[in-house]
């Protein structure tokens, strides 16, 4: 069972409020077998997909270079989320060509 959280500030305190809310598979909803995978956004998570853009790439594709290019500079200076956005952009530019 998953547990939500609500935090109210008010000026004098803090009240927390907890509620428990049915899981996903408690609903009856379970994802199709070619769902998106939700990874953690990491640096590691970000090398792992430079490293699958490098391999399948050739260098003639101009615009998933730059796109991966753009990705691992966001991702090696902090900005982990923009930088996956670009590299999963590269990706599908990849997967559709």
């Amino acid at each position: 069972m998953m547990v939500r959280s609500l935090i109210f500030v008010s000026a004098t305190s803090v009240v927390l409020l907890c509620a428990a809310a049915p899981d996903a598979e408690q609903l009856g909803w379970h994802p199709a077998s070619d769902a998106v995978v939700v990874t953690t956004d990491s640096l590691a998570y970000c090398h792992t997909l430079e490293r699958t853009i490098e391999t399948r790439a050739p260098a003639s594709f101009q615009n998933v270079r730059l796109l991966e290019t753009q990705g691992a500079r966001l991702c090696d200076s902090g900005h982990v989320r923009p930088g996956i956005d670009r590299l999963r952009r590269a990706l599908q530019l990849l997967r559709h060509s």
